[in-house]
């Protein structure tokens, strides 16, 4: 039952991705995006760590939007890692050149990071949320 609690979790974080990356590619459905800050903090919610340079452009609830000029597989690559060694323990994991999506679980806090291209620059959702 956790699992398919976890899934529907990590879905949701999905479609909450999905609908931010609409408003940044000019989708006028969704409410506008925000306008981008400066250099994100250096963790999100639960202590999850942001991608070191990137640029904050959305902070709603418990999900954190990020852009950098990195690659995807460089920043998919950073999150399996950091997240290895701060404790968390990774429930999925895809990590490719175009597309990167982790699943993690640390205690009862859990974290999706979906990692796309968009335009030029590459687009970080950190969502977090508790699991129980």
């Amino acid at each position: 039952m956790r699992s398919k609690a976890l899934r529907t979790v990590a879905a949701a974080g999905g479609v909450a991705t999905v609908l931010a990356l609409g408003v940044a590619c000019g989708n006028s459905n969704p409410a506008p995006a925000a306008s981008p800050t400066s250099t994100a903090t250096a963790t999100a919610d639960r202590g999850v760590p942001l991608y070191p340079g990137a640029t904050q452009t959305r902070h709603t609830g418990s999900t954190t939007l990020l852009s950098t000029d990195d690659s995807v597989k460089q920043v998919g690559d950073f999150y399996a890692d950091a997240l290895s060694r701060d404790g968390w323990k990774t429930i999925s994991k895809y990590v490719g050149d175009y597309s990167a999506n982790i699943v993690a679980r640390r205690g009862h806090d859990g974290v999706t990071v979906q990692v796309t291209p968009l335009g030029s620059h590459t687009a970080i959702s950190v969502s977090t949320y508790p699991t129980g």
